[in-house]
């Protein structure tokens, strides 16, 4: 799975503005989010990390190799964690709660502001879900890999109230995985006029 994540995600990473994950990804799995593909890019990829209660590690792989280029976005007025991820060059946005967690409309709408016009999500289960059920997702990439998981496997989405249709799936190959690929809606629908 090492060599599909490899081969696979690198040419996502080059190809967004922002790469998201939780800070349940980060505390589970401990990735850096770098773009590592080697190609130019328009701009920095900016590492966006969606956190309520300012649970990011200090010691972690995306805060150790921050370079201005990582935000947290919360919903905790933290000062003093705030102040500590500042001098480790990771920017702390806090935005007003709904629900208790960080709301994706108003997160999504802040990255616009700040010219982001394509976000490489990379999430788990419930984050997942909330970027499907809020209509926020355009396309979907899902890798498969054939081994029997068991009971403890954790799922990539919950139950949603409608099903999830992909049309047209594109499928590429990587040695015995698969990737999928459909557009989910067209981001820049046609205006009338």
């Amino acid at each position: 799975m090492d060599y599909l994540r490899n081969r696979a995600s690198q040419p996502l990473r080059w190809q967004a503005d922002a790469a998201l994950t939780g800070v349940d990804t980060v505390l589970a799995d401990d990735p850096m989010l770098t773009d590592r593909s080697g190609l130019r890019r328009r701009r920095p990829l900016l590492r966006v990390v969606l956190d309520s209660a300012l649970r990011m590690p200090l010691d972690s792989k995306i805060v150790n190799s921050a370079l201005n280029d990582v935000v947290v976005f919360t919903v905790s007025k933290d000062e003093a964690k705030t102040r500590q991820l500042a001098d480790r060059g990771v920017r702390v946005e806090v935005l007003p709660a709904e629900a208790g967690r960080v709301p994706l409309g108003k997160l999504f709408d802040k990255l616009g502001e700040e010219g982001i016009l394509s976000v490489l999500t990379e999430t788990g289960t419930r984050l997942n879900t909330a970027l499907l059920a809020c209509g926020l997702v355009d396309r979907v990439h899902l890798f498969v890999s054939p081994q029997i998981m068991g009971s403890d496997a954790v799922p990539a989405f919950r139950s949603m109230a409608a099903p999830l249709r992909m049309a047209e799936v594109e499928v590429e190959r990587y040695d015995n995985d698969l990737g999928l690929c459909s557009l989910l809606r067209d981001p820049w629908p046609k205006r009338n006029e």
